[in-house]
């Protein structure tokens, strides 16, 4: 099950994509993941994700038109998913960009598993303290 939306604004579909999310229920809740295209930007979001017992806020995919890349959008980005995020861990998904990989590594995420190096458990404090305005 999926929910798939083409939208104006990201930060609506997610919060819609949250609001399904019972926070009482502490049991492991499966939601169904969220694709949503924007024009420029695309993502793909799951609360779930190898390696990883229970809940998450699973980026699994982001990509960028080419003329969007290396102008700050992926930091609002992940900025605001530090925001708003229901759980207390999100992860990036089997990072393939070189540059996004080195960026990890740089602000100390912790890789999820040896079974999967290039997924990275978010640093959300040293995120937040980037100072970067949240995508809105």
């Amino acid at each position: 099950m999926q929910a798939t939306s083409a939208v104006t604004s990201l930060p609506a579909a997610i919060s819609a994509w949250i609001a399904r999310y019972d926070p009482s229920n502490l049991i492991y809740q499966q939601l169904p993941r969220l694709e949503v295209t924007d024009g420029d930007h695309s993502i793909l979001l799951r609360a779930n994700t190898n390696d990883y017992p229970g809940n998450c806020f699973a980026i699994c995919t982001v990509k960028l038109a080419e003329h969007a890349q290396s102008k700050g959008w992926f930091k609002a980005f992940l900025t605001y998913c530090c925001t708003v995020s229901p759980w207390p861990t999100i992860i990036i998904e089997d990072v393939e960009n070189e540059r996004l990989r080195q960026f990890c590594e740089r602000l100390n995420f912790s890789v999820v598993s040896i079974k999967y190096p290039t997924s990275y458990i978010v640093n959300q404090d040293t995120v937040l303290e980037l100072g970067v305005q949240p995508l809105r």
